[in-house]
């Protein structure tokens, strides 16, 4: 599924998929571009000759002014979720936002601002019914030395965060860090990363986790949230579990997971390869 070829992009990426009534969905990705990259919202069926007119270009803005890297990653309840980047900008993770393709106006992310929250990114979005979203994510730790010329790491902690569309208002922030204990020997300094979100409709959350460690280490996992109370009340302590993927050795990555079906890849005899896990049956 390419974006239409008057959008003058190419290698088009889908990252994110809702379903819609009937057999329609709704799909959000980037595609690149001479200068950058910019994204799409396309709604309609799966094929591999889809109509033009049910794709929507996108570009983030930033105080009026159009961003050079548009990624969005996210779609649930008929909003959208992604980040933008400006070319020259020191803040390597960009800036995350919300879309409305029904307005088509985007809405940053207010997360509580510390010395530790200088970047954030949106990875993952859900729809728990009415005007409550949960956004999945992250958080760069730290502030590096002022002759680095960056303003903070890309990724550090997990996050999530509450949003209300009727009132515009962001509540319930909190970061996760993945336990170093259940990671392999020798790893220290443990980067931890929310690449999705699913939700069981009871205030209860699966998240695809990337950690990574060390100088070339990354493992997949999958980490539980549950609320601690009402379906506005704050999230609680996650579970984890570590993904084992058979003969992947080094950097292993979980993207997706909905109800339990994991997808993501892995290096696995020196390349790169997809895998899959689904549940079985009840």
């Amino acid at each position: 599924m390419n974006v239409p070829a008057s959008y003058a992009g190419s290698t088009t990426s889908i990252y994110g998929v809702d379903n819609l009534d009937g057999s329609d969905v709704a799909l959000v990705g980037s595609y690149k571009t001479t200068t950058g990259s910019k994204s799409f919202y396309y709604e309609g069926p799966i094929t591999s000759t889809p109509d033009a007119s049910d794709f929507t270009s996108v570009v983030g803005m930033k105080k009026g002014k159009p961003a050079d890297y548009t990624f969005l990653h996210s779609v649930s309840g008929g909003l959208v979720v992604g980040n933008l980047d400006m070319a020259g900008d020191k803040n390597p993770a960009g800036y995350a936002f919300i879309y409305d393709p029904a307005t088509n106006e985007q809405t940053p992310i207010v997360y509580p601002r510390t010395s530790r929250s200088l970047t954030h990114t949106a990875y993952g979005i859900w729809w728990n019914g009415g005007s409550s979203y949960t956004i999945s994510g992250g958080q760069g730790l730290s502030k590096p030395a002022a002759t680095s010329g960056r303003d903070g790491d890309p990724i550090g902690v997990a996050t999530l965060i509450d949003y209300n569309s009727a009132t515009g208002a962001f509540c319930n922030f909190r970061t996760f860090s993945f336990p170093k204990g259940i990671l392999p020997k020798k790893a220290t300094s443990p980067l931890t990363h929310f690449e999705g979100i699913w939700g069981n409709g009871s205030g209860s959350y699966q998240l695809p986790v990337t950690t990574t460690y060390g100088k070339n280490g990354a493992v997949a996992a999958v980490a539980t949230v549950t609320r601690t109370g009402g379906p506005t009340s704050a999230f609680g302590t996650p579970t984890w579990q570590l993904v084992s993927v058979p003969g992947a050795k080094g950097v292993t990555t979980n993207n997706s997971v909905y109800d339990g079906a994991l997808i993501g890849i892995a290096n696995v005899g020196g390349s790169v390869k997809p895998w899959a896990f689904a549940p079985a049956a009840p």
